[in-house]
């Protein structure tokens, strides 16, 4: 299943969906939930959890889990989409087995302090990226000889905003009107997709943008 936190620039979707450490978001809670879930399990089925976490920031795909604060853009490590036999497969995007709870939540704020923000005049802590967190589980039961898999994505998406307030001509404004733009492009192919869905449209642009191919499925 996909979860999205979707809504205007400062509304506190990434305060709902990443908390903080002192109060959980629904990332953390989910995590909470999915390990209560494993421990609770009578059935002898082995369950392996891992996770990645990737931002897309101008379409373009980076790993959080591996992205170095303190670098230039230029030398962050890229995650690329294909869509193989229908199915997106990303590439460049580390996945990370998860053995607990507690090392779960290590390697989520890790990455999570990777993440791109920026001050704006609607925000002082402005998410200028989507946020993909995915959960993979797979469940191997040796009785039946069958290996059962599902994922979770829980996506922050960066705000929609009013372009008027960056039209000063300053340079940081210019790089903020940049972001805003393909932010608020991203979003417009992603409700296009939703309305597609939704209306079962024989045609669904899942190739229009980089969010769209990583959720495809």
């Amino acid at each position: 299943c996909t979860i999205f936190a979707y809504g205007q620039t400062g509304s506190g979707k990434t305060y709902s969906i990443c908390g903080t450490p002192t109060d959980p978001g629904f990332i953390q809670r989910s995590l909470a939930c999915l390990f209560d879930a494993v421990d609770r399990r009578e059935d002898g089925a082995k369950v392996t959890l891992s996770m990645s976490f990737i931002e897309v920031y101008k379409e373009i795909g980076y790993d959080l889990l591996t992205k170095e604060g303190g670098r230039s853009m230029d030398t962050w490590p890229v995650v690329t989409v294909s869509l193989v036999g229908g199915d997106p497969v990303l590439s460049g995007a580390k996945r990370v087995a998860i053995a607990s709870e507690e090392e779960a939540l290590h390697q989520y704020f890790l990455g999570d302090n990777n993440r791109t923000v920026a001050e704006t005049p609607h925000n002082l802590n402005s998410s200028r990226s989507h946020c993909i967190f995915t959960i993979y589980v797979e469940v191997s039961d040796a009785a039946a000889q069958t290996v059962r898999t599902s994922k979770v994505q829980i996506v922050d998406l960066a705000g929609s905003e009013r372009l008027r307030p960056y039209e000063t001509g300053s340079q940081n404004d210019k790089e903020l009107m940049g972001q805003a733009i393909s932010i608020n492009l991203s979003l417009h192919w992603l409700q296009g997709v939703i309305n597609a869905l939704n209306t079962k449209s024989s045609v669904v642009g899942y190739r229009n943008s980089f969010l769209t191919k990583v959720l495809k499925d």
